[in-house]
């Protein structure tokens, strides 16, 4: 099953360090794309060298997950 989102669904997503350092969180709607999502995560975090993110994104309506792992 593909992974989807509309701007209504509330999408749930963190982005972390590969050994799993919590570096940003978003709890929102308005999102269409992973990308959109991404973008957003990255903007909250101050500062990273870091190539090896893990990206955990959840629509909360459709009950689904996607991971960059």
């Amino acid at each position: 099953m593909a992974f989807r989102m509309t701007r209504r669904e509330t999408i749930k997503a963190y982005v972390s360090t590969a050994d799993g350092k919590l570096l940003a969180s978003v709890y929102d709607s308005g999102f269409t794309t992973i990308g959109q999502v991404k973008r957003t995560l990255i903007s909250k975090i101050p500062y990273t060298s870091s190539k090896n993110l893990v990206f955990q994104i959840t629509n909360q309506d459709r009950e689904t997950t996607w991971n960059s792992k």
